[in-house]
Parts: structure tokens; C-alpha cells; sequence
């Protein structure tokens, strides 16, 4: 049995085969590309390139978004070699310690990473490494065949969207890649070649990766693929390209919903808004569908099960909730001393699309995931999530859940954004405000006399520090993190 090749059924079967060939596979501000000039250049302008490091075994990606990175990508995949995509917002020091951790052995940047190449070609066992100029040419930059050739795995490398530490890799097999598109693309996105899909974030982010590349491929869609995610430029793609449908973290849909009070946005062909990687506060899901009436459609997935395998859907969704299981996924709950309720625990979910293999260790073939995440079921079969297990810790003999209580706070409508920590034992409340002159000392005793009596929460923020804005990793996604001394506004203790 022939082994699956995700370009052969993605790019060539279910695009050019079929007819749609002409339709745009990526856009961008500043280019596009029809899938059928597509698959032409990485057949024929590119096809030598491929020939030549077809004794590579896995491949670093270290480049802007751009058509220019798919088609490595994507060519990696038809040549067995396994791909992985770099942030470009990822420091040296990472991205050398994971060469080496993954066993990547080609690595492509750009002119604007040749430092890094260097020290690269001293401390990394690679066969190569090429550097391309702004024209998209590739020029061989080192070389060392001494090394020896190891057999084609045929996967790809998904990297998780952290700041801190050395990346989290998790290699999958391509056709991982097509269970999630059979179960989230055709469940919740359903796209068709009328559809472009815009993720909002750059692709080392699980969601954007997953919906911008082969789920839109699926789908004989467009992709918007920038390689500028600045707010304003994100504002002005949507105004200019139209997307049907928009992926983003809760920041990002925060942002376009202030930047509408003064710009005029026309939202009338966004058939789906969907937003993942972390909980949205009820108070901007109302913002925003009070400002554009669409639904934010909230979903859980991770770099593991390389898809959303909870999600509601755009006519059955339930506001503040991850949604529902999806079809193909089955789960159960490891009880926690976290999570008294029933049913509830630390979620554990099977599914043909998951990978528990990590670079640097050894092929694990379970296709159960066991998350650290604990959630808990309503009587309708909606899943809310209730936070990490290991950011949960016990105060006084009592176990307390920040995440419970930054829900709480954010609903206040002055409260954009909250994180609750544990600052040397002192629980704090790092606050967001629409307008920080009006949050004074009654005010913030109000939010902790309502949480005790109204909440019944037992442990409660001792102190209030609004900012200007909360520390975010690359893609927005909120980091628990002490917060810097500049970003601080006002203290108040209660």
C-alpha cells in the first residue's frame, strides 16, 4: 500500500485534478497564486531544488510568511522530507537548540538571519543550508556530505507558539493532515472555493498553520498568508481582501473591535469568525457581536491534535463555552483534586489526527492526548474550559483557579483584559481598563466584595494593578507572567 503524500491529495487531487487549478491558493497584500502556477512552481521552477536535497531528512523553515515559504513546505511534503516552520520572532539561541533537538538537517532563512546561519554551520549537524535574496533564489550557503543519510520518515514538524524556553516540536504524519480536515474542516469550516480564509496571525501558530494551509487547501479556498500582522494592516487586508471567514486569538478580535469605533468596517461577507488558543472573555464576545452581529465561534485544540476537537458552531454555540465534541474525537476525564464538580476533570481526547511524538524523543504512537487542561460538561454538552491544572494552586489548604476569577473581573464593562497571579504569595489582579481615571480604590473593592459574596469565591485579589496592556507572546496569546514595572498605571490595595 502506497504510502499518503499530503501534496499528491491536498494540492493535486482535490485542487488540480478537479478543476481549480485557476482559483487563488494564496494572497496577500502583496502577491498571489493560483494553485494550478502553484504546483508549476514547485514542479518545475523549484523541481531541481527539491532533487538536490533529496538526501535531507528534515527541513527548518526560518522565513517571513509568504508563498515563497509554501512552497518549501509544501515541496518538502511531496519530497518525504519533513518540514517545520520557525518563528521569525524566535530567538537564536532557540532555534540553534532546536535544529540539533529535531535532527533537522537543511535549514532556508533569508539575508536577514545570515548571522544566525553562520553560528549554524559551527554548532548544528546540517547537511546545508541555503539563503534566499528577496527574489526568491536560493544560493547554497554550507555544505557538509561527510554526514550520514538517514531514511525518509515522511511527517512534518508542528512547533508550538511559546516564547520561553526552547520550542515544543511535535512531529506528524501527513495524514494527520486529513483526518483533522475530514472532522474540523468539514464539521465547523465547510469551505468551498468561494471562501477566503483569513488566520490573522503569522503560521508558527497552531490554528492559523492548521485553517491557512491544509484546511483551506481542502476547500479549494484562498488563503490570506501576510507576512505584516500589525493590527492596522490586518484591518486594512479585511477591508481590501474580503475574507469569508477570520481566525484569531481574543486580542486580535479586541483590537478590530476598538479600531471600529474609529473606522468604519463593513463586516457583511464574514460567514464565520472563529477564535482559539485561549478563553474569550463574555464581555468582548458581547462587544463584538453587538458591534458586527457575528457570533465569535470558540474552539479547543493544540499542536498535539493538530486541530480544534471541541467547538461550537456557527448555528448551535453556547457564549463563554469551548463547545462541543466533534465527531471522530472521543474523550474521558482524569478526576483531579482540582475539579470536584461531576462530570469534570483533566481532559483526555483520542483521535486519528493526534501525535504524542515530541523532537528529541522517541516515536510514540498513542493516539490519545492527555492535556492538562480541565474543563467540565453542562447538561447540554457544551465544554468549559476552567484552566490549566498546573496553574491551579492551593492558598490556605484551598484550592484556587485564577482563571475563574479573571472571568469574573472581565465581566465589569470598564475591565478589558485581567490576569489574577501569585505574586510572593499576594494575590493580584494585573487590570486592562477602558478608562483607568474612573477604577479607584471603591471601585475595586466593589469587584472583590462582589466576588466573595455574589461569587462565593474564597480567595480573592488583595491588590489591583492596571496597565496599559497585558504581556502577550508573539501570536497575542495572554502570558502569566509578572508584569513589568513601565507597564503599571495605578496600584490599588483593597
Amino acid at each position: 500500500m502506497r504510502d499518503f503524500n499530503a501534496y499528491d491529495f491536498f494540492i493535486e487531487e482535490r485542487n488540480i485534478k478537479s478543476g481549480n487549478s485557476g482559483n487563488n491558493m494564496i494572497i496577500s497584500s502583496e502577491e498571489k497564486i493560483t494553485y494550478g502556477d502553484f504546483h508549476q512552481s514547485v514542479s518545475l521552477k523549484y523541481g531541481q531544488f527539491f532533487r538536490q536535497i533529496d538526501d535531507c531528512f528534515r527541513m527548518g523553515i526560518l522565513l517571513m510568511d509568504s508563498i515563497f515559504q509554501q512552497i518549501l513546505f509544501w515541496g518538502a511534503l511531496r519530497s518525504k522530507i519533513t518540514p517545520g516552520i520557525f518563528s521569525i520572532f524566535e530567538s537564536k539561541d532557540s532555534v540553534l537548540k532546536t535544529i540539533n533537538k529535531a535532527s533537522i538537517d537543511i535549514l532556508i532563512t533569508d539575508e536577514a538571519h545570515i548571522q544566525l546561519a553562520k553560528e549554524a554551520f559551527d554548532n548544528c549537524s546540517l547537511k546545508r543550508v541555503y539563503i534566499a535574496d528577496s527574489d526568491y533564489n536560493l544560493k547554497l550557503a554550507y555544505q557538509n556530505l561527510d554526514l550520514p543519510r538517514k531514511p525518509k520518515e515522511g511527517r512534518f514538524i508542528l512547533f508550538s507558539s511559546g516564547t520561553t524556553g526552547i520550542s515544543k516540536g511535535i512531529v506528524h504524519n501527513q495524514i494527520d493532515m486529513k483526518y483533522a480536515a475530514k472532522t474540523y474542516g468539514e464539521q465547523i469550516l465547510g469551505l468551498t472555493n468561494k471562501d477566503i480564509l483569513y488566520s490573522m496571525a503569522t503560521l508558527n501558530y497552531g490554528f492559523a498553520f492548521t485553517n491557512s494551509t491544509f484546511q483551506a487547501v481542502y476547500g479549494g479556498a484562498s488563503a490570506i498568508i501576510d507576512k505584516d500582522v500589525d493590527i492596522w494592516h490586518i484591518i486594512d487586508n479585511i477591508k481590501i481582501l474580503k475574507p469569508t471567514v477570520i481566525c484569531g486569538v481574543p486580542v486580535i478580535f479586541d483590537s478590530i473591535a476598538k479600531a471600529a469605533r474609529s473606522s468604519q468596517m463593513d463586516f457583511s461577507f464574514v460567514r464565520l469568525a472563529l477564535s482559539s488558543g485561549e478563553k474569550m472573555s463574555e464581555n468582548l464576545w458581547d462587544r463584538w457581536h453587538d458591534e458586527f452581529k457575528i457570533a465569535i465561534i470558540e474552539g479547543y485544540g493544540s499542536v498535539e491534535m493538530l486541530t480544534n476537537v471541541i467547538s461550537n458552531q456557527k448555528d448551535s454555540y453556547c457564549k463563554g463555552s469551548s463547545g462541543k465534541l466533534l465527531q471522530g474525537f472521543e474523550f474521558s476525564f482524569e478526576k483531579s483534586e482540582t475539579s470536584e464538580d461531576e462530570p469534570a476533570g483533566v481532559l483526555q481526547v483520542e483521535g486519528l489526527s493526534i501525535s504524542n511524538m515530541m523532537i528529541g524523543s522517541l516515536d510514540n504512537k498513542s493516539k490519545i492526548y492527555r492535556t492538562k487542561d480541565v474543563f467540565k460538561i453542562d447538561e447540554d454538552g457544551f465544554f468549559h474550559y476552567c484552566g490549566r491544572k498546573d496553574d491551579m494552586y492551593k492558598v490556605n489548604g484551598v484550592w484556587f483557579n485564577p482563571l475563574e476569577v479573571e472571568k469574573y473581573i472581565e465581566s465589569f464593562p470598564i475591565v478589558e483584559n485581567a490576569t489574577v497571579l501569585n505574586v510572593e504569595m499576594e494575590i493580584v489582579a494585573y487590570v486592562v481598563l477602558s478608562d483607568f481615571e474612573l477604577f479607584d480604590f471603591l471601585k475595586a473593592r466593589s469587584i472583590t466584595r462582589w466576588l466573595k459574596h455574589d461569587k462565593n469565591q474564597t480567595i480573592c485579589p488583595s491588590k489591583y494593578v492596571v496597565v496599559d496592556e497585558l504581556p502577550r507572546n508573539s501570536n497575542g496569546k495572554k502570558l502569566r507572567v509578572e508584569i513589568d514595572k513601565k507597564h503599571i498605571l495605578k496600584i490599588i490595595k483593597v
